[in-house]
């Protein structure tokens, strides 16, 4: 029975000793962690092959790329501005970085299936508390900004950020989380997510499950690393596809994604614009666009925001009746003046873009992204002189 007993607390104690030392492990490389070579998100590092980014690990990132005493760039948004169609060695952001030149530092945050309120808006949050000067460029949505927290994949980023008390909010955001947060709890995911991240705010067990993965071996099987299912992430290269004009070709000649594409502007155009004013907003929609990003940030951080709003390929407006041929574009252009009127920086950007400029309806190829790179460059260089 003494044996017994001794054997118990044994294996008792070393369950909290490997716990402590799990907790100890993730704190300590909350100072440290970080991608290395890091140019955008690309899949093996995002929640699509069931890797999850810690707030700790890019923001660690984005001080490993800083230059000191420049102007600190952050880009965010969807697969767009992440630079889908683009080549790393062609990103639309790199070429940004070498339009404004060596006193900017440009760190693209956009990640898939995700928009500006979100992900690279945490981080721009956290980082423009340990730099002077920091710019938020995101794409925008014409329909309006989400939630603070992001669309579903992403919430647990922003609340590992909140429960972490890496965002320090303003009453206006904070009172915006609150509510959040209340109507999340309500219902058992959301309870699961705040507690998950609660939690990771004590312990740190993602920063420490994503060294792991990252740097020694990924213990979760996915189809897409099945012929390497162990191997850790930073052995993955963001892969470049040899020839963009050949999934533009293919697109092109897609009918279904044509007939598709053009059902959806019109919807969208029937959903937002006044059918008596074809340029102009209906005003419900008009006011839920004030709504979405009045709530998406406070006010005292618009002016170092630009909100970039993207024209559709004219190839697949053209296919709209004459009556709404114009009206995507004046979509943009009405939420742009919204977001100019709450206090953002804006543009509309397509004027210039051709579609041979697009792989698709939104994505740019690299002549594109250079284009978007040059009118980005200077809004951004006027801000900074602000």
């Amino acid at each position: 029975m003494i044996r017994f007993k001794l054997h118990a607390w044994f294996y008792f104690a070393g369950v909290f000793i490997g716990f402590g030392a799990c907790v100890l492990a993730g704190h300590g490389l909350s100072r440290t962690t970080r991608f290395d070579n890091y140019v955008r998100m690309y899949l093996p590092i995002q929640p699509q092959m069931q890797y999850y980014p810690s707030p700790y690990q890019l923001v660690n990132t984005a001080s490993e790329l800083y230059g000191p005493g420049t102007t600190l760039v952050i880009v965010g948004g969807s697969s767009i501005f992440r630079g889908t169609g683009q080549n790393a060695s062609d990103l639309w952001s790199t070429r940004l970085q070498a339009d404004l030149g060596n006193s900017y530092t440009v760190v693209n945050f956009s990640i898939d299936q995700q928009w500006m309120e979100s992900f690279g808006a945490v981080l721009f949050r956290i980082l423009r508390q340990r730099y002077d000067n920091v710019i938020y460029v995101g794409l925008a949505a014409e329909t309006g900004a989400g939630p603070i927290d992001g669309l579903a994949t992403y919430k647990y980023f922003f609340w590992d950020a909140y429960y972490s008390d890496l965002l320090r909010l303003t009453d206006h955001d904070q009172e915006i989380a609150i509510a959040l947060k209340a109507a999340e709890l309500a219902s058992p995911s959301g309870a699961e997510l705040h507690v998950g991240s609660w939690l990771e705010g004590k312990l740190r067990f993602r920063v420490l499950w994503n060294e792991v993965g990252y740097r020694l071996f990924f213990p979760i099987w996915t189809s897409e690393a099945a012929d390497h299912p162990f191997r850790p992430r930073d052995q993955y290269i963001d892969v470049p596809d040899p020839s963009p004009s050949t999934t533009q070709r293919r697109v092109r000649e897609n009918v279904e994604f044509h007939n598709g594409m053009k059902g959806r502007l019109s919807e969208l155009v029937d959903a937002f614009m006044d059918p008596s004013r074809p340029s102009k907003l209906k005003e419900p929609m008009a006011a839920s666009i004030r709504k979405g990003y009045d709530d998406a940030f406070s006010a005292g951080m618009r002016s170092k925001i630009l909100t970039v709003f993207l024209q559709p390929n004219p190839e697949y407006t053209h296919l709209l009746p004459d009556n709404k041929r114009n009206a995507p574009r004046d979509l943009a252009v009405r939420a742009s003046e919204i977001t100019r009127d709450l206090g953002y920086r804006t543009i509309v950007v397509g004027e210039t873009l051709l579609p041979d400029d697009y792989i698709d309806h939104a994505h740019l190829m690299a002549s594109g992204g250079y284009k978007l790179a040059h009118e980005v460059a200077e809004e951004v260089r006027a801000m900074s002189r602000q």
